[in-house]
């Protein structure tokens, strides 16, 4: 069973690909109203925030992994972010590519 849109953005805090949308059943019209300006702002191309405002790190996290593409992880301090080991701070989210 595929993934309901919701489902989609509570896994990945927020944020959503062009793809995502699709599969979870949203027309391709849908999908571009929603990219209109004062909605879902981009983060990088195909990648979405499906809220307004001030994106956080760690929805910042998530656009940069799914931006990366499949085989992508976050890594070194930002994995140790996502895991509340360490403060979060500013600066480069720094991932691992397959």
């Amino acid at each position: 069973m595929a993934a309901t849109l919701e489902d989609i953005k509570r896994r990945q805090r927020g944020v959503i690909t062009t793809t995502q949308t699709r599969e979870a059943g949203l027309s391709a019209d849908t999908t571009r109203n929603l990219h209109r300006p004062g909605r879902w702002p981009r983060l990088y191309r195909g990648v979405y925030a499906t809220f307004t405002g001030e994106v956080p790190r760690p929805a910042m996290r998530w656009a940069a992994v799914l931006s990366a593409g499949a085989g992508a992880a976050l890594s070194h301090r930002s994995a140790a972010e996502e895991l509340g080991l360490v403060e979060e701070e500013a600066g480069a989210i720094h991932l691992l590519v397959q």
